[in-house]
């Protein structure tokens, strides 16, 4: 498992659960959080908890109820010169919810 301060590290292939979630790392469309950061943010959710449901061999139909419980816990900005690599965001579900 691993360390929840590394995540950043991992990509949407490295699903984790720590403690009472599951996680999963999911690259964003954009580079930057532009103007309306938390819709940005907001739209990792879908794809995030729909690669969880296919990592575990979940039922898809479940998604809308999934998605009810999860969020975003964190997110990464690359600050290098061309800032041209997508934003990682940080999905969690509720092991509750999703197991």
């Amino acid at each position: 498992m691993p360390d929840i301060q590394k995540w950043k590290f991992l990509d949407a292939c490295s699903p984790f659960i720590e403690d009472d979630k599951h996680y999963i790392v999911i690259d964003s469309e954009y580079a930057t959080p532009g103007d309306d950061p938390e819709t940005r943010y907001a739209e990792s959710l879908n794809p995030g908890v729909l690669k969880l449901l296919e990592f575990y061999g979940k039922d898809i139909s479940e998604l809308d109820e999934i998605l009810k419980a999860s969020s975003v816990e964190d997110k990464y900005i690359f600050t290098d010169g061309n800032n041209l690599v997508p934003m990682k965001v940080l999905v969690s579900v509720t092991k509750t919810e999703f197991d």
